[in-house]
């Protein structure tokens, strides 16, 4: 598997609910954008339905599909190109396709005794990315015009039905059962691990740094070693913590 997933798990894909819900910020462009009406289908989210449920302990905030089954990524703000607002409206899309497969697992079989909710929504999330572009049934884009220039907003009607939704939960579940999940666990893992460990020694450098400069040099050695015996006491007891002494 490419390093893709840790990447997303890093940033987009944030495991709980979002602050705030996508066709709210849409509508709030309306009064900007109000050349070229958007279709019905932007203007209500296809009918989707906001929702909130919890997910192995976690609520997970997200649209329930409207009565053709479908949900509305959204740029939630305008852009300064066509590429960036579609690439916001697809986040959203990811997103809400993400809480759809998350709300499935829970009834999953094969996901129901998994424990890393983490993993499962960064992974949830990567799949969800990864077959997007296959369910996108109608893109929208406006063009509005402002005193600096031409700026831009996306929709995205998406297809979630049973069908589709019941179709990516079961790539989810086989990637549980086949191990992929677990494999992702440990790889994430270890990322923050190795980020935590690299943002320990930037602090120890920098504190060096002051104390060494405060000192005028005088102390440089004495300074290092107890830097370095601080960094890796930290390190030891961030691989304690992350259980990776037997």
């Amino acid at each position: 598997m490419n390093p893709l997933p840790l990447l997303l798990a890093t940033v987009t894909l944030a495991a709980g609910p979002q602050a705030a819900d996508d066709l709210s910020a849409w509508k709030e462009l309306d009064a900007i954008a109000r050349a070229g009406d958007p279709p019905g289908w932007a203007a209500d989210a296809a009918g989707s339905q906001p929702w909130l449920e919890e997910v192995f302990g976690v609520p997970v905030a997200g649209r329930r599909p409207g009565p053709r089954g479908e949900i509305v990524g959204y740029s939630t703000r305008l852009e300064p190109t066509r590429e960036k607002s579609f690439g916001a409206a697809r986040r959203s899309a990811v997103q809400g396709l993400k809480a759809l497969l998350l709300w499935e697992a829970k009834d999953r079989k094969g996901l129901r005794r998994w424990g890393d909710f983490e993993a499962l929504a960064a992974y949830a999330a990567e799949l969800a990315a990864r077959e997007l572009d296959g369910l996108v049934a109608e893109r929208f884009e406006q063009e509005v015009e402002r005193p600096y220039g031409a700026v831009y907003r996306t929709a995205l009607r998406v297809k979630a039905g049973d069908e589709a939704v019941d179709r990516l939960a079961e790539k989810l579940e086989r990637a549980a059962r086949d191990g992929q999940l677990e494999r992702f666990a440990r790889r994430r893992e270890l990322f923050w691990g190795i980020a935590g460990a690299l943002g320990m020694a930037l602090v120890m450098f920098l504190v060096y740094s002051f104390l060494n400069a405060g000192t005028k040099g005088h102390f440089a050695w004495p300074l290092r070693l107890v830097c370095l015996s601080t960094l890796v006491a930290l390190c030891l007891g961030l691989m304690y913590l992350k259980g990776w002494f037997p």
